[in-house]
């Protein structure tokens, strides 16, 4: 058997796994379907493969690589992630025997469907979140350092689960950088290349690119400001919300101190709109608090409404992106904007409705009720305007014009019985 050669289809390795088909092919290393001829179990067969002019540091580095993943795998017990059943050596190729997972790749899905809708994405970032909190909250840490739509499987049920964990990484407390810079460009964050050490906010950087692609269609690699930054996805895409396009924002943050310190805290802005914390985290990563951290002064914490990057109180505009501040709203800790940053979606202005239906009364009451709906539909504009989120700005434009009206209609109608009044003889 050349080390090589792609193992042909009903090849019996290691005497009780049978190769039932290719999956996948690249690098250094094949995907198979076995089938063990004992158990009579699918499973998936991962080989690895150094080629015949590889570099023989490179193949080395590789083995490390693959040995790696099996070892790490085979502590790991997780809904969203494979198991590995076996690893064993054959005819100068390494072998890792795992779970057999049925379905379609992020990478797939994007492919086939183009830009996915928000109520999916985020269904898919919940799981996501619970996986990366496990795989960090190990002892020590585990980093994925590549998570990508490529490396994350979809099955039928729509469980989603995490492959090739090649690159991961245990964190290593006290050292200042990676000793080997590796992943995806456009999807691995700064510190991935040299620039320091990866630890838990590394992979929700990714997963903030990740969700950036997913809802945009777009390759962040290929993004104008280069392979660390990306427009607010709200640019390509209007109709993702305001506070998951700030959340991914402040997830792709360059620096790690200003994005979420952990899958938990990321998990729980996506699901709930609470407000992000942005605290450094520590050297080594700590278990996340069961509680939020408590939210700095609304003073403090200013935002742009256009990239969600904090800003200055009092600046003019916003150092990011150089949109005019006037607007810029508070941590959602400020009660004046908090409600509907939170809740997106919110029902129709309570005044807007209520000047509507008391300017139709107006109709049949000779336009008294008319003038408190005028009152109302001002009152109902002037709420809206300080909250873009709050919706009813047609019926309350609506009810001014038709208050006006009946206003009107009801004025020339008393000027004209006082002008025959006084006509007319006594």
């Amino acid at each position: 058997m050349s080390q090589g050669t792609q193992l042909a289809v009903g090849t019996i390795i290691s005497g009780r796994y049978r190769i039932e088909r290719l999956l996948a092919e690249g690098g250094m290393g094949r995907v198979y379907e076995a089938r063990h001829i004992h158990l009579d179990q699918q499973l998936a067969l991962k080989e690895m493969v150094p080629t015949d002019d590889a570099n023989p540091q490179a193949v080395q580095e590789a083995q490390m690589l693959f040995l790696q993943e099996g070892r790490m795998l085979c502590q790991l017990r997780h809904a969203h992630l494979p198991v590995v059943h076996d690893a064993f050596s054959e005819g100068g190729r390494l072998f890792l025997v795992m779970d057999f997972i049925e379905g379609e790749t992020l990478e797939a899905i994007q492919s086939r469907r183009g830009p996915i809708p928000e109520p999916e994405v985020r269904r898919w970032l919940e799981q996501l979140c619970d996986v990366l909190d496990y795989l960090h909250n190990r002892q020590p840490p585990v980093i994925f350092r590549d998570l990508k739509p490529a490396n994350v499987m979809v099955q039928p049920d729509g469980l989603l689960k995490l492959i090739d964990f090649g690159i991961a990484r245990l964190f290593k407390t006290g050292q200042a950088r990676d000793t080997t810079n590796l992943g995806t460009e456009g999807y691995s964050p700064p510190e991935q290349y040299g620039r320091g050490q990866t630890d838990a906010r590394s992979d929700i950087y990714a997963l903030g690119k990740l969700a950036w692609s997913l809802l945009t269609g777009q390759d962040p690699a290929r993004e104008p400001g280069g392979i660390f930054k990306v427009r607010p996805a709200r640019v390509i895409t209007p109709t993702i919300s305001p506070m998951l396009d700030m959340l991914i924002q402040r997830a792709v943050a360059i620096e790690p101190d200003q994005r979420p310190a952990s899958a938990a805290e990321f998990r729980q802005i996506l699901v709930q709109g609470a407000a992000p914390t942005y605290q450094p985290a520590p050297t080594a990563p700590a278990l996340p608090p069961l509680t939020p951290p408590a939210t700095p002064a609304p003073s403090a914490m200013l935002f742009c409404e256009n990239c969600g990057y904090k800003t200055t109180p009092g600046a003019a505009r916003c150092a990011n992106c150089g949109t005019y501040l006037p607007g810029a709203f508070l941590n959602p800790a400020s009660p004046s904007r908090a409600g509907a940053l939170a809740k997106p979606g919110t029902p129709y202005s309570a005044k807007a409705i209520v000047a509507f239906i008391l300017t139709i009364l107006g109709f049949f009451s000779f336009g008294i009720p008319s003038v408190i709906g005028v009152v109302l539909g001002h009152l109902a504009l002037r709420d809206i305007r300080r909250d873009t989120l709050r919706r009813g700005k047609g019926l309350a434009i609506a009810a001014l014009v038709l208050g006006y009206i009946v206003i009107g209609f009801w004025a020339l109608m008393i000027v004209a019985v006082i002008g025959v009044a006084i006509a007319s003889p006594h």
